[in-house]
């Protein structure tokens, strides 16, 4: 006799959902971009030290070449000092906008996982997980709409956010809770960084503000770990829905 496979309907048979492989494939990508850049700064800073000999007051024009116009132009008047500042001052504005991009990826993975889970256990709405299955509405063709729910789990201050999870699926992973307010500064960043140059936005939105403002600072290590946090909130979220 053979025999049969018990078929659970709770139970995942793979490791993770498709939104979080979407987020290990897109941060990926990012990544190997983003240690490009960094192996091309090394490169050029120990080239022009070791190699060529680069002083501060050289022209950058005699190291490398520049297309015609306003490019080429303020390349030959300034200095190598110059050309050094300014430099920086990209690999700053990079850094702010590789946690945008990351911040942007991590956004994307939630709607979609919430809007998912929601979708599948649609009891934890009433208060009885795996109550009502999901699935049954999806093949009769009736889609629920979870809009509402999705965006107060996705928009907003972070508080804000936890407090609407937990109201929908009973809990959320401790890594949320105790890293709120560095989630919200992220995302206070990532709205800086897109709306007003990397200026902080109340400042640079001021009517009556005329000095000049600094671009927010961000080094590779503060990059790194926040770009840690959002891997880890990811990770811990999907091991939560995906498994129950």
């Amino acid at each position: 006799m053979s025999s049969r496979v018990q078929f659970d309907r709770w139970n995942a048979k793979d490791d993770n959902s498709v939104p979080y492989s979407i987020y290990n494939s897109q941060t990926g990508e990012l990544r190997r971009l983003y240690v490009s850049m960094l192996d091309a700064k090394s490169y050029v800073y120990h080239s022009l030290k070791v190699d060529r000999n680069a002083q501060w007051n050289d022209k950058p024009g005699k190291f490398f070449s520049y297309p015609t116009g306003i490019v080429k132009t303020n390349a030959f008047s300034c200095s190598m000092k110059e050309w050094s500042d300014s430099f920086n001052e990209f690999d700053n504005w990079n850094n702010l906008n590789v946690l945008v991009a990351v911040n942007s990826i991590f956004e994307t993975y939630l709607v979609k996982v919430i809007q998912l889970a929601l979708e599948s256990d649609v009891g934890v709405m009433y208060g009885v997980p795996h109550g009502i299955d999901g699935v049954k509405s999806l093949k009769s063709g009736k889609k629920l709409d979870f809009t509402s729910q999705v965006v107060s789990c996705t928009k907003g201050e972070w508080s804000s956010r936890i407090s609407s999870f937990v109201g929908y699926f009973g809990s959320i992973p401790s890594v949320f809770v105790t890293n709120c307010g560095e989630l919200d500064r992220i995302r206070k960043l990532r709205n800086d960084v897109a709306h007003s140059f990397g200026r902080i936005l109340d400042d640079a939105h001021d009517a009556h503000t005329v000095a000049r403002l600094s671009m927010q600072p961000l080094s590779g290590a503060q990059l790194i770990k926040r770009w840690d946090l959002l891997n880890s909130c990811a990770k811990e979220l999907d091991n939560m829905l995906f498994k129950n």
